[in-house]
């Protein structure tokens, strides 16, 4: 391992002997965007509109790095976030009318190391029994006992998140009288997939109990040191397969309420909300939940509902006296219908 890591030890930079190298880490931050919108007059009763956005961050830097001073052994992270919607405001009558929303979300994140596809280093330095796949190529962390670590940190870890979510808003209104009444639902569709690995290259330590004397009594870090370079490790980490959740669950809620004018100044706001929370299911059923007693009081992975319903009476000052600045005075109550009532 010695001619490999050689190369990796940078120059001293300073004639401490103690600390005889000092780093000026840098970092790249970029963030391309795009967004889109059109809006369409689809004859008298329907008022058409889309959207697009795409947000794409890119950075690069030592991140959780223990010894960020090293170069050549960054992360590299990138996003891939789009959105769409399009959504109907239809005009049934003056005091009659609906809107209709749906929208779609992906969110993409990938972290790994600046020699994923490019460079394996487990094969280079012949490391035995181990075989990482391309994404999770890294320099493995190499800390021998008195010396920063070297290599792609142990603190940063290797993945790609993927969420999905596809969402419903429907709101309907009508006015009549002193009353505006509104309804309406939201439903969400959610897909969250990732992989996640903690060291797929292995975290190894040097302690320099291979090179010192025997009997070994003590060790310094030049014995550690001679340890690296010889490639024995006194202890180890690795994590050769990934956390790989498949997660998918549906929200849900509706509603109705009513704007009441009791008088010029004077307006109640009545609604009731029912809500459905969906457990989330994995896809290979490779979750569990624990469930403490007694159950009653702790009901894990189980799906819930709430409902509530509220009332705002507003009162406002008589015309002609608004001054500016001057809040309404407003009475509000809202009664929580229980919490997460699971459904079996």
């Amino acid at each position: 391992m010695a001619p490999h890591w050689r190369t990796c030890i940078p120059s001293p930079t300073t004639r401490d002997p103690s600390r005889n190298y000092i780093g000026h880490p840098r970092g790249v931050s970029d963030n391309d965007a795009l967004a889109a919108r059109i809006d369409y007059q689809l004859g008298a009763r329907d008022a058409i509109w889309g959207r697009f956005t795409r947000n794409a961050p890119y950075d690069r830097g030592v991140g959780q790095a223990l010894s960020p001073a090293f170069p050549g052994f960054d992360q590299e992270q990138s996003d891939n976030n789009l959105q769409f919607a399009i959504g109907d405001v239809h005009t049934f009558s003056p005091t009659i009318f609906n809107e209709l929303n749906i929208g779609f979300v992906r969110f993409r994140r990938e972290r790994h190391s600046l020699d994923a596809f490019k460079r394996n280093w487990i094969e280079e330095l012949g490391i035995k029994g181990l075989s990482p796949i391309p994404f999770t190529w890294a320099a493995p962390s190499m800390t021998p006992t008195g010396y920063s670590e070297i290599g792609y940190s142990s603190n940063n870890a290797v993945f790609r998140w993927v969420t999905n979510a596809a969402q419903i808003v429907d709101n309907f209104s009508f006015v009549r009288g002193a009353h505006t009444v509104k309804a309406g639902l939201t439903i969400q569709f959610k897909r969250m997939t990732s992989i996640q690995w903690g060291q797929p290259d292995g975290t190894y330590t040097f302690s320099g109990q291979f090179s010192a004397p025997v009997p070994v009594v003590t060790t310094s870090r030049f014995h550690a040191l001679a340890d690296l370079l010889l490639g024995y490790p006194s202890s180890y980490t690795v994590q050769t397969t990934p956390f790989s959740p498949h997660l998918s669950y549906t929200d849900m809620g509706y509603y109705i309420q009513d704007d009441w004018k009791l008088t010029h100044s004077l307006t109640a706001n009545v609604g009731l909300r029912w809500e459905y929370f969906g457990r989330p299911v994995e896809r290979d059923n490779r979750i569990a939940s624990l469930i403490s007693q007694p159950a009653s009081r702790c009901s894990p992975g189980k799906m819930g509902t709430r409902g509530a319903w509220s009332i705002l009476i507003t009162r406002t000052s008589r015309p002609g006296l608004d001054l500016p600045g001057m809040p309404q005075i407003a009475w509000f109550c809202v009664l929580d219908m229980g919490s997460s009532t699971p459904l079996m």
